[in-house]
């Protein structure tokens, strides 16, 4: 074998691994396009929650600015309640009424002529019979002696463990 025949067979091998080379390079560059995007992505370009932003997202994430009015119906806006259940419909009311003033610590007397109502539906099973209404009636009453400390009129807590209803 002569000399240039051996400086032949060495460029052939260094061609085929400059090749070889070449295409994992390819591989690896296509990879860390894939990382890129992947490090990029957030709740707001992609279908990621919120929660799983990182601390950078989240802080350059932009704010709605602070608006003047407050939170709530707004003045003169007209106030949209769910209607009560007529008291023929309701299966069970619970009269709620203080008998000791939270403030003074003064026994409670008289009743309310028009006592704040609430009501929870229970809702039945899948295939059961109707929904249960209970209705809570909490009266205010006034304290015997209105010392000079307490002049207000209390209302019953709500009891037995009622919540206020959320839809979670």
């Amino acid at each position: 074998m002569t000399e240039l025949e051996a400086k032949d067979r060495r460029i052939a091998e260094l061609e085929a691994r400059v090749a070889e080379l070449e295409a994992q390079l390819a591989e690896v560059v296509e990879l860390v396009r894939d990382l890129k995007a992947r490090l990029g992505r957030n709740s707001m370009n992609s279908s990621l929650p919120p929660s799983r932003d990182g601390a950078d997202a989240r802080a350059s994430r932009t704010r709605k600015p602070k608006s003047k009015r407050r939170r709530g119906g707004q003045k003169g806006h007209q106030r949209s309640m769910r209607e009560l259940a007529p008291p023929g419909e309701v299966d069970e009311i619970y009269h709620i009424r203080p008998t000791v003033c939270e403030g003074c610590k003064q026994p409670l007397r008289g009743d309310d002529p028009a006592p704040s109502r609430r009501q929870v539906i229970e809702l039945p099973e899948v295939a059961g019979p109707s929904p249960s209404i209970a209705s809570t009636r909490s009266s205010a009453r006034a304290a015997t002696t209105r010392g000079p400390r307490c002049r207000q009129r209390r209302r019953g807590a709500s009891g037995r463990g009622w919540q206020r209803w959320s839809p979670c």
